[in-house]
């Protein structure tokens, strides 16, 4: 079994399957244990994408690899396919996609698989774990496969996390980045921005996000200096709203007041006072009760 896959998995590859001498990667799944599945050579020409698939980005290079290493020893790990309904002998791939598309490429007619009948969600969960383990999904494929979890099969985060063996926190950074503006997001498809540079500036401004993406580009800043800028971008926000906030007090109270920022989200709030009777002033305004 590989360690650290999703919980559940060992319901799709049964054992006597996975004994077999398959190199069998695809050791668990998140699938109902309804039956032990067949496994099969397939006819690639009956097998179609899932359109539900959450990676939709190959990069030729890798699949012409992968493809170069199935034409010199065959395909060492089955796909795992479930039928199409409406289709008799036609098949949708749950986990394998490289694997298929690299065969192709390779000349095959063929491929090993194992054919499992699973629910939407199932389906989406193993193709999300799948790509989650091996590191091969993109950072945004990875937010909007969450999210659909989330959304389409109300998953809270906590049960996504235990699905894809990531921590809660990571999950939800994960899909934070959904937030990011368009064009962040378009930096990170294209391979410009990593997910860990652009994690620091998650819940900043728009405005000053796209500020900061064409020097963290250009520059070619690191994780730690990116840090450091949103840092101060945040500091420099919150400055401005202490400016504005600080007026309004101080025009509530008729006295001077002064904010002091020590850090991101820090702070101190002085009141200047000249005679008890001003302090009896502040202390009324902001518990509600006299001074006694």
């Amino acid at each position: 079994m590989a360690k650290g896959l999703g919980r559940g998995f060992e319901s799709l590859i049964p054992t006597d399957v996975a004994d077999e001498d398959w190199s069998v990667d695809i050791s668990e799944a998140v699938a109902e244990p309804r039956h032990k599945g067949e496994l099969k050579n397939v006819p690639l020409a009956n097998i179609e994408s899932d359109p539900s698939q959450p990676r939709r980005d190959f990069d030729a290079e890798s699949l012409q690899a992968l493809a170069t290493s199935i034409a010199e020893h065959g395909v060492l790990q089955p796909v795992v396919l479930k039928p199409v309904a409406s289709s008799p002998d036609r098949y949708q791939i749950i986990a394998g996609e490289r694997r298929f598309r690299a065969s192709k490429i390779a000349g095959r007619d063929t491929i090993p698989a194992l054919i499992r009948d699973v629910s939407d969600q199932n389906r989406l969960e193993l193709a999300l774990v799948e790509n989650v383990q091996r590191e091969d999904l993109a950072p945004l494929e990875k937010a909007r496969a969450y999210r659909r979890l989330k959304d389409e099969f109300n998953m809270s985060l906590e049960e996504i996390g235990k699905r894809v063996d990531r921590g809660f926190e990571s999950v939800k950074q994960t899909l934070r980045l959904l937030n990011l503006p368009e064009a962040a997001k378009e930096f990170i498809s294209a391979h410009r921005l990593t997910e860990g540079q652009v994690k620091p500036l998650i819940g900043l401004p728009d405005d000053i996000i796209m500020k900061v993406l064409p020097r963290i580009i250009d520059d070619k800043l690191t994780v730690a200096e990116i840090k450091k800028i949103a840092e101060g971008a945040r500091r420099n926000k919150i400055i401005q709203i202490y400016e504005r906030e600080k007026q309004v007090m101080a025009k509530a109270l008729n006295l001077p007041v002064n904010v002091r920022t020590t850090g991101a989200n820090k702070g101190t709030v002085s009141i200047q006072f000249k005679s008890e009777n001003e302090l009896r002033d502040i202390i009324k305004s902001i518990t509600g009760r006299d001074f006694e």
